[in-house]
């Protein structure tokens, strides 16, 4: 079953060997402390790219510093805060209902 996860995308435009960038305390504020994980940095140039999360930043590496800006687009993936060890669980098909109602009580018009 999957695990209940909060995703977040950030870019970076930078031409430095080594980049650190805030992540959005608000995500951070709703992931499980230590959670957060890159699991994608794609680069919009031909350049070797590494990221990584350490403290509430995002610290983005290239190889070597580049002639040009380079984009950095990264997908943030952390757990959500109350559901660390937590599956999704299983719910009837009343407490289903009672939610897409809570969901839909949010979008009046819909």
């Amino acid at each position: 079953m999957p695990e209940v996860r909060f995703d977040d995308v950030m870019e970076v435009c930078t031409n430095r060997a080594v980049t650190e960038v805030p992540i959005d305390p608000k995500y951070v504020e709703v992931c499980e402390p230590n959670s957060i994980r890159v699991c994608g940095a794609v680069p919009n140039l031909p350049v070797f790219v590494g990221a990584s999360v350490s403290r509430g930043t995002l610290v983005i590496r290239l190889d070597k510093p580049s002639d040009e800006k380079v984009t950095i687009s990264v997908r943030l993936t952390g757990i959500r805060r109350g559901f660390e060890n937590k599956r999704f669980p299983n719910r009837s098909r009343e407490q289903f209902e009672a939610n897409e109602r809570f969901i839909r009580s949010a979008y009046p018009g819909d």
